[in-house]
């Protein structure tokens, strides 16, 4: 996709899920402003697995919802991964929310400001060229066995922050 990839609206929604699998963006991808999307049959509602975009992923807006889960995995962002003022995000059928193993990225992490994740935020073998920053009343779900945070063999290069008045991880 020679461009950006720009979901936004309030009134727009999709049925059924998002599968950009594989795909090269060589501008941001952003899901803003009122936008809702349902899931696949196994609970994603992005699929974005080793997608390549050269700039940030944002998804943000207090009625922008992913009815399942934002999908990742080994996906390579040059910039950065932001969710933020009020995003609601649901889960799969393995109770993620957000399933990013992987992931590559050359900036920050950043997951903010009222946003809700019903599941568990999965980032095992990814690499963050800057900080995770997860702040500001957001509240965390848990996966199957209980995890809200899985991180395992996760590479950050600055800081990680879970801090915030109202931030909660179940």
């Amino acid at each position: 996709i020679d461009g950006h990839v720009v979901l936004e609206g309030q009134g727009t929604a999709l049925a059924g899920s998002l599968r950009l699998a594989g795909a090269k963006v060589a501008g941001e991808f952003c899901i803003n402003d009122g936008v809702s999307i349902g899931p696949d049959a196994i609970g994603r509602s992005l699929d974005a697995d080793t997608m390549s975009i050269a700039g940030d992923v944002i998804v943000q807006g207090s009625r922008t919802t992913l009815v399942g889960s934002l999908r990742l995995a080994g996906a390579r962002l040059r910039g950065m991964l932001v969710l933020r003022d009020g995003v609601s995000i649901g889960a799969d059928a393995e109770g993620w929310s957000i399933g990013a193993d992987g992931l590559q990225t050359r900036h920050d992490v950043i997951v903010r400001r009222g946003t809700t994740l019903a599941g568990s935020f999965r980032l095992f073998g990814g690499q963050i060229g800057g900080q995770l920053v997860v702040d500001e009343d957001v509240r965390v779900g848990a996966d199957a066995a209980g995890r809200s945070v899985a991180c395992d063999g996760l590479s950050v290069i600055a800081d990680v922050n879970v801090e915030g008045e109202g931030t909660v991880l179940v």
